[in-house]
């Protein structure tokens, strides 16, 4: 099985790029999805979140109060990596365990749609790395038209690893400024060029 690491910082279309991908037979594993179960209760970061920043990021029913959480960590590098010790070791726990059950029921190309891949330690899980890239002015005018605070998206956007050092990191760059129908055809060409290829090979 072809393991691929689909990221890019906060609105550059990783999540699309990662659709675009499923739509040609690809298997996909969401870790903002596992990210969201970690943190449930019962959830295997819930009780060390919750001894962290105490009770007042639990809401009424006893959940993690996920905007709560975030205007405490992005407010605080330190309080975010606090975090980021908690909750990445199970994520990438979960992760992991996703590929095994992905390779045993026969995919041939699964992709990981991952946030941050070297903070997560997963960069040796995979055999390719595609970052999705986009100006600052871009990606904030598509958070903000989606209503996120566009404070929010700067806090956030700061907090995540730099344009470059995404890059550095990459096998592959999709450039995403323009429209849908430009991103549709670099991803188009970067599979049938790039990824196809490489998972023959890995079938064979």
């Amino acid at each position: 099985m072809l393991a691929i690491a689909v990221t890019g910082g906060l609105g550059a279309g990783k999540t699309t790029v990662t659709r675009l991908l499923a739509e040609r037979g690809c298997c996909v594993i969401d870790a903002d999805r596992i990210g969201h179960e970690v943190l449930l209760p019962g959830g295997a970061a819930y009780a060390s979140v919750v001894a962290l920043f105490g009770g007042e990021i639990l809401d009424g029913d006893r959940n993690i109060d996920r905007r709560q959480l975030a205007a405490k960590v992005f407010a605080d590098p330190q309080e975010l990596k606090r975090l980021e010790a908690a909750s990445h070791p199970p994520i990438r726990q979960r992760i992991l365990q996703e590929l095994e059950e992905s390779e045993a029921r026969g995919c041939a190309v699964t992709v990981i749609d991952v946030p941050l891949l070297e903070r997560g330690g997963l960069k040796g899980a995979v055999d390719l790395v595609i970052v999705v890239d986009a100006s600052d002015q871009a990606r904030t005018a598509r958070e903000t038209a989606r209503g996120r605070d566009p404070e929010d998206v700067r806090r956030r956007m700061a907090a995540q690893p730099g344009r470059q050092e995404l890059r550095e990191a990459a096998d592959y760059v999709i450039e995403n400024d323009g429209d849908l129908a430009e991103l549709q055809k670099k991803t188009g060409d970067l599979w049938e060029t790039k990824i196809l290829p490489r998972a023959l090979v890995f079938r064979l």
